[in-house]
């Protein structure tokens, strides 16, 4: 996925170790935010099982759709299930537009709440969480794990995902600084993500509810 700058501020991380203090963030009302929530597209009104012959796994609440292979690792879904469960929600404290499941957006913007609001203590100095994030890749990205056809269908097909900071966090992370970690920790987890750190991929949040 395209790399995109979502804050202004570049943030430099040190080597550990380092004293890590947090204030405590404000969640925000985020019921406004849903009600203006849109479809992304107009589609077909049933299934065209020809055109869609492949069934995704049940993931929870999130559900399955029909697709079809693309080149690449990429897939298409089911364009009526996209008109029925991805909305276009606005993650606060960005301007940023992004598509989502509509059961996942309560989450992101809860999670985007908290960095919106939040700060942290970074080797003596107080930063806002949302300097933290220097890039933010796409959510609902219709494609394989690592857009690799024989791999599974990735979390970002249900536009359940997030990738933060992505250019330098394709690995584990432990530094208590580190912007990933300190995302995760004081947003994305209080909001009821997973973390993809445990596997090398400490850009990845995601829900799997």
């Amino acid at each position: 996925a395209e790399v995109k700058s979502v804050a202004a501020q570049n943030v430099k991380v040190d080597k550990p170790p380092v004293t890590v203090k947090t204030s405590q963030p404000v969640a925000q009302p985020i019921n406004n935010n849903i009600s203006n929530s849109t479809p992304v597209s107009r589609g077909q009104t049933s299934t065209d099982i020809n055109k869609y012959p492949k069934l995704s796994k049940v993931k929870g609440i999130f559900g399955q759709f029909h697709y079809r292979e693309l080149s690449g690792g990429r897939i298409e879904v089911d364009p009526q299930w996209v008109v029925d469960n991805i909305v276009t929600i606005t993650l606060p404290g960005t301007n940023k537009k992004v598509q989502v499941h509509k059961l996942a957006a309560d989450n992101f913007i809860m999670a985007f709440n908290y960095i919106n609001n939040g700060t942290v203590i970074v080797n003596g100095k107080q930063v806002s969480l949302l300097s933290l994030i220097e890039t933010m890749d796409g959510t609902y990205v219709t494609r394989h794990v690592n857009w690799a056809p024989d791999k599974g269908l990735s979390n970002h097909s249900w536009g359940t995902a997030i990738d933060i900071n992505a250019r330098d966090h394709f690995r584990y992370v432990d530094s208590a600084s580190d912007p990933n970690l300190i995302l995760w920790e004081k947003a994305f987890k209080p909001a009821g993500f997973s973390w993809g750190n445990s596997y090398n991929d400490s850009m990845h949040y995601e829900l799997i509810k």
